[in-house]
């Protein structure tokens, strides 16, 4: 799997919880304080490592607790995740190839978050919790929860064609999806993407598109 280190980029999970926090505070519907910022990257964390799991891998381990015999963790299959689909741009593609023969015979272009805690791979949230989180979510819009969706089905490998919200090799620009008026979906990174575009085929700066994600993403759950 190849990784990249977004830690200094608009798109890490620390300054998109920070953004997202902000804009729920500003738009909730209910009293209270709204939502952290350490509530929601421990959110994003979770999808990113549900969308980072290797081809052929079907559970992930998650940290329970630490003792004097080590840590103690547990197991769940993918698809014990549900997600919300308002939520699914927050995942990305587990895989992405150039077409649609045996994936055994093809390489993975998609460049995988690198986490610099090694720990951080198995702080995520259970199914349980992971649900939980979007209830709490859309209850600060006084909104309910849609039929969830299994997330295994939501991170399946993608071709290149498919792929519709894509960083440029140094993570300022994005290309859009022109089909859609809303801007609800993570952009994916791909390995040697400065050879397969033009340049100009990034047609806004990460940080408009970061602005405009973040209203849209918020935007969906307004009545």
């Amino acid at each position: 799997m190849k990784v990249a280190n977004f830690g200094d980029s608009r798109f890490s999970i620390s300054s998109l919880s920070r953004r997202l926090s902000a804009r729920v505070v500003e738009s909730k519907t209910i009293s209270g304080q709204g939502l952290d910022e350490a509530t929601i990257a421990k959110f994003l964390t979770t999808c990113v490592v549900l969308s980072d799991i290797e081809r052929d891998k079907t559970k992930v381990k998650v940290w329970v607790s630490s003792s004097s015999a080590g840590d103690e963790f547990d197991d769940y299959r993918l698809s014990e995740y549900r997600i919300d689909p308002r939520f699914k741009g927050l995942l990305l593609p587990r895989e992405v190839n150039v077409n649609a023969a045996d994936y055994t015979l093809l390489g993975d272009m998609r460049l995988h978050y690198g986490f610099q805690d090694d720990k951080a791979s198995t702080r995520i949230l259970a199914p349980g919790d992971f649900e939980g989180f979007q209830r709490k979510f859309v209850n600060q819009f006084k909104d309910s929860i849609k039929e969830l969706e299994d997330v295994e089905a939501c991170v399946a490998r993608q071709l290149v064609s498919d792929v519709t919200v894509l960083l440029n090799a140094d993570c300022s620009r994005v290309h859009t999806d022109m089909t859609s008026e809303k801007s609800v979906k993570l952009p994916v990174l791909l390995n040697g993407s400065s050879e397969l575009f033009e340049e100009d085929f990034f047609d806004v700066t990460a940080s408009k598109y970061l602005d405009k994600f973040t209203q849209d993403f918020v935007e969906q759950f307004l009545k």
